[in-house]
Formats: C-alpha cells, structure tokens, sequence
C-alpha cells in the first residue's frame, strides 16, 4: 500500500536502496521531501556519508521523532512519525538554518546547524538504514521499518507555501521537462488516481500533480495499467 502509487517498502533488517551520492553532493541550500508510513520508534530514513562524517546529511527516527542530522550534528524534533500512520515530511536547509516540517505545519527550526556544502562519497546515500562507514557498517537497531514514498531532493530551499502546497496537493517539481501526460492507477484498490506532469505558467518550472479521481467512472482493468473514464464535465481536484 502506497501514499501514492507504489512505495518502497523495507524490513527493518536488510532492506536498502542506494542513490547516486551526486543527488545532495556538493549541495549547500537543498531541501529533501517524502511520505512516511512506520509504527517503528527508532530508524533511519535516509543516510548521506563520506570517509570523514558518517551523519553528514542524515534523517533518523529516534523515540518515535523525526530528528534531521548535517556534519554528525543533531537537532531532536518533537515531530511523531511513528504513528502508523501517513506522514508528509519536508527538511530544508538554508545557511546555518534547518526547517523541519510535518504535515503542512508550522516547521521546527534549528538555526545553529552546520554550514557549508554537503559532501557525499560514491555509494553513501542510501535509503532505509544507516551507514558507520561508507557504503557500510549497518547497525541492525537503526534499520527502518515501514514505506517510503515520493522521496524528493530539491538543489534549493523550499519556502513554507511550497511546502503547504506539495502537503495538500500532492504536487512535487521534476526537473525533466516530460511530455504533457496522464497515468492512472490504483492505490489501494479502492480509490483512484491520476498523475498529471504539466509545465507552470507563473514560474516556468515543472510540476507533479497527483489527481483523485470520482468513484463515478468506468475502468478497464490490465495487469499493471489500467484506463479511466469519468464523466464529461467532471472538476477533478
């Protein structure tokens, strides 16, 4: 079961996945964005190293709260995530300034944090444990347990409305300019979605919408894509 679409799922135990380092290397302002799902009180989200720090840009669960780490630093947030429950988060850095936001809400602000660009090693970004060394040193008690879904890493900071937006609206920017398009599919077997990728008209960037779509229409069923009619003249929001 995914937020939207399909989410990656991880055991607790060995469940990983590795980005490419150069998606927060060399960053300075940045701001990275996910959906979260875990009933697991303590966990590690997302895990950047390199040979000298291996908390240089790391978000972990601890107690049940979400706690962003920069240059083995920490700031603890009174943000619950360990609920069960969906969850969008969005941590932003600018300068020496850290926002951690839930849900929409107003942000937790660490303003003490430490500057400077980010410095990832190849193979030290990873998603869903944390690493004591480059690429390795996994700590069986700080595995994450649950889903993880839209995860976002954005070369500048978000500001609080953008954030709001992306929390109602289910809208992340993507970077490659994708032809106008629309995919279907289904979340949960009950409800129904839409991915509409289109280009703003106020600031030229390129946007991610996810729609819901009425209960009202027809499908037709295939093994991993289905189409989708609603009604004409249907507001879909």
């Amino acid at each position: 079961y995914a937020r939207f679409g399909r989410a990656a799922s991880f055991d607790g135990q060995d469940d990983r996945i590795v980005l490419s380092h150069t998606v927060l290397d060399g960053l300075t302002d940045f701001s990275a964005e996910f959906w979260v799902k875990t009933s697991d009180g303590t966990g590690v989200i997302v895990s950047g190293a390199n040979s000298e720090h291996d908390n240089e840009c790391t978000a972990f669960i601890t107690g049940g709260n979400l706690h962003p780490h920069i240059k083995d630093a920490n700031f603890k947030t009174s943000l619950t995530v360990a609920d069960g429950e969906w969850h969008h988060v969005a941590i932003v850095r600018q300068g020496s300034t850290v926002k951690t936001y839930l849900d929409g809400g107003d942000p937790e602000i660490w303003d003490s944090a430490p500057t400077g660009a980010i410095s990832i090693d190849p193979n030290g970004l990873w998603l869903g444990g944390d690493q004591d060394t480059v690429g390795g040193g996994w700590d069986a008690n700080q595995q994450f347990e649950g889903l993880l879904d839209e995860f976002v890493v954005y070369n500048r900071a978000l500001d609080e409305e953008e954030v709001k937006a992306h929390y109602e609206n289910g809208i992340v920017e993507i970077s490659s300019k994708t032809a106008f398009n629309i995919g279907y599919y289904s979340d949960d077997g009950m409800d129904l979605f839409a991915v509409l990728n289109y280009e703003s008209l106020e600031d030229g960037r390129w946007y991610q919408k996810v729609l819901k779509l009425p209960s009202n229409g027809m499908y037709i069923d295939g093994d991993d894509l289905f189409a989708y009619y609603w009604p004409v003249g249907t507001v879909l929001k």
